[in-house]
């Protein structure tokens, strides 16, 4: 009999998808505007993720020294030439580099806290600010994991060429969202 509640339980949550409320009408013009209207509620919480990336990244070029503009001055006076112009001859760009590389990793729960505020705002649930940051709480390890792998897949596709990164890239966003209904949907009590 557990069983049979336990499958009520996801049925009823699979279910919810369907309803007139959470879901628009099965129009372009009515999905475009449900679309707009999501992005409008979760805009600032996608800012506020941007902004510790850039914050982030910005300690790290100050704690190590390397900087940006002088290296893109460089390019400048190299004439232009990003593809032969040597990156690593840079002060402390193979260190920028590795710990920007950490960062965004112990970054990407962020993205998950993203996906979580977006489907509290298509059920019309407030948001709060703490969950943003609800990768953190839960599924830590798992997010990161993941986060190196389609990493390193993603850089493979585009090493071997820039279109299959195109196509490779969206399915492995897909991945951040399951690990997001797992989080909320499925261990939820």
């Amino acid at each position: 009999m557990k069983t049979h509640n336990h499958k009520n339980k996801y049925t009823a949550q699979i279910t919810n998808f369907d309803k007139t409320d959470f879901v628009p009408e099965k129009k372009t013009s009515s999905i475009i505007n449900h679309s707009l209207s999501m992005y409008k509620g979760v805009a600032l919480y996608g800012i506020i993720a941007m902004l510790i990336y850039i914050a982030g990244s910005y300690l790290i070029q100050r704690l190590i020294g390397f900087d940006s503009v002088e290296m893109l001055d460089e390019i400048k006076n190299n004439g232009m030439d990003y593809y032969n112009f040597n990156y690593f001859t840079l002060p402390g760009f193979s260190t920028y580099l590795s710990l920007s590389g950490l960062f965004g990793l112990l970054a990407s729960p962020l993205y998950a806290g993203l996906l979580y505020i977006a489907d509290k705002y298509r059920r019309r649930e407030p948001a709060r600010f703490s969950d943003l940051f609800t990768g953190y709480r839960q599924n830590f390890i798992n997010i990161i994991i993941f986060t190196l792998i389609s990493g390193i897949i993603s850089g493979l596709a585009l090493f071997f060429c820039v279109i299959p990164f195109f196509f490779v890239y969206p399915f492995l966003m897909l991945g951040y969202r399951s690990f997001f209904f797992r989080m909320h949907r499925l261990w939820k009590p």
